[in-house]
């Protein structure tokens, strides 16, 4: 079969050797084969540089930086050397199907004012035994009023592994922001809705998106809060004032939801009342409400019933896909 377009697929890394592995051997084994890969190294300190060395693959550009640059300038840079008339970001510690290229792709036909194409997933540990099934919807065409919408309050879409782009949208908006320093995805995604274009979901499981604790931004919880903080901010600068009072005020209640949220996760219980001491005025009962069962769900014991809880889940998980995944997840 033909591919005509060319399609960049960009990985940034920093000493994730055997995790960069799978990843990149995951978009190796793409079946559509009109790719290029660009593999950005954020001065890593193990033995990333001799493995990418190491590939015999025509398909392959490393960019090495001396000094690390965080993963945005990162993409940017790697958006920059690429050629593809779609593009594909995949973090260094996630997996793809052999087919997500391909049936993403195939999903641009369907709508030319569709200008990200997500998909659903299985979210995996380290050692990718699986931990839930997220469905981002089913085979499902997003108008651009309701995506718009949707990605003011939660990022439907996903990660930065899971969209394939097409390129002019990236390049209408400069790529990532560099000052943002949480919640890019959806940063990025907002900017690329406020241009107009739709989003369409394609139902078939097409990553193992990882769950670990090897450096994520997600298991720091300042830079998360103030991730979260920037993103809002410039949904309150640039979106806010043309919504409906009633949907500005949602938004800003789901904002502080999920910074509560962070708080109580990391058990900074002081700072989480200060800040809902602050907020309060601001929620209806029902997010006071959600904000307190968010608390109670990440108390310590909570979390240890859930622990108990989540081996049986993760056992039949596992027993549902590992066929599917054997058969998709060749690189893997």
């Amino acid at each position: 079969m033909s591919f005509p377009e060319l399609i960049s697929v960009i990985i940034p890394t920093r000493n994730r050797r055997t995790l960069l592995q799978q990843a990149v051997e995951s978009a190796r084994t793409q079946t559509y084969t009109n790719i290029e890969i660009i593999v950005i190294d954020e001065a890593s300190e193990d033995d990333t540089a001799a493995y990418l060395k190491s590939i015999d693959e025509p398909r392959l550009k490393v960019i090495t930086h001396s000094t690390p640059q965080g993963g945005n300038i990162a993409r940017n840079k790697g958006l920059e050397a690429s050629s593809g008339a779609y593009v594909a970001f995949l973090d260094d510690d996630d997996v793809w199907a052999d087919t997500k290229l391909e049936k993403q792709h195939d999903a641009f036909k369907r709508d030319s004012t569709v200008g990200i194409v997500t998909c659903s997933s299985l979210v995996v540990y380290q050692d990718l035994q699986i931990e839930r099934y997220m469905n981002r919807g089913n085979n499902y065409l997003y108008s651009n009023e309701e995506a718009f919408a949707k990605i003011l309050t939660e990022n439907f879409i996903g990660g930065a592994s899971f969209p394939l782009i097409k390129r002019k949208c990236l390049t209408e908006v400069d790529g990532f922001r560099p000052g943002v320093v949480s919640a890019q995805e959806t940063d990025l995604y907002l900017r690329i809705l406020a241009n107009g274009y739709k989003v369409y979901a394609v139902e078939d499981v097409l990553i193992l998106y990882r769950v670990h604790s090897m450096n994520r931004i997600s298991d720091s919880f300042e830079p998360k809060v103030k991730g979260l903080e920037q993103l809002f901010e410039y949904k309150k600068d640039y979106f806010l004032p043309q919504r409906p009072e009633h949907e500005a005020k949602k938004i800003e209640q789901t904002h502080i939801v999920e910074v509560s949220k962070i708080y109580t996760r990391n058990r900074r219980y002081k700072t989480f009342f200060q800040y809902f001491n602050e907020q309060k005025q601001k929620l209806t009962p029902a997010k006071k409400i959600q904000v307190w069962r968010n608390a109670f769900v990440h108390t310590p014991q909570v979390q240890l019933f859930k622990q108990v809880v989540q081996k049986g889940k993760t056992k039949k998980l596992n027993k549902e896909w590992k066929q599917y995944m054997s058969k998709n997840f060749k690189g893997s």
